[in-house]
């Protein structure tokens, strides 16, 4: 009897080997969870005003990106996915310093939208340079950045989305 459920296990794998079935592999973090987290930190917070009692620093936009999802780089050939994008909020005290500096992207052709597009996996930090108003009793307490972004797994997108962060420009911690 055993020797008959062994030829079973064996003639069952044979035909699973036969019909070139696979193991499934890992599927990515379900589509109702969240595949990004977003942090912000500052660099050269708190030195000496500029002429006109401005002062600037570095905003630090982080993104941590689950295994098996990446997000879209900061521009996409037309058609293609949502590109990032990081903005101050319009109402914001503070202003921008300059052009955001995004690490050098992966580039690769994407199914999703059969064309090449750039992305990042795992992690990638942006540098915003802001430019924020003069230090002193009336200065404002906290950046908050707006980051618009699009995350992908091989074969599923979620939609677009808007995720705002906050910074605590007296301490330079989110």
């Amino acid at each position: 009897m055993k020797i008959a459920r062994a030829h079973a296990v064996l003639l069952a794998a044979a035909a699973v080997v036969a019909c070139g079935t696979t193991p499934p592999s890992p599927a990515p973090a379900a589509a109702t969870e969240t595949p990004v987290t977003w942090s912000v930190s500052a660099a050269g917070l708190g030195g000496p005003a500029a002429p006109g009692g401005t002062s600037t620093f570095s905003a630090i936009v982080t993104a941590k990106i689950a295994r098996g999802w990446h997000i879209y780089a900061m521009s996409q050939p037309p058609g293609g996915p949502v590109p990032l994008a990081i903005s101050l909020k319009t109402d914001s005290p503070f202003a921008a310093a300059g052009d955001i500096v995004e690490p050098t992207p992966k580039t690769t052709f994407d199914a999703n939208f059969n064309l090449e597009t750039r992305f990042f996996e795992d992690e990638a930090a942006f540098t915003v340079p802001v430019r924020a108003a003069a230090t002193g009793a009336g200065s404002p307490d906290a950046l908050a950045l707006d980051v618009r972004y699009q995350a992908c797994a091989d074969t599923q997108c979620m939609p677009a989305k808007t995720t705002t962060l906050t910074l605590n420009v007296k301490s330079g911690s989110h």
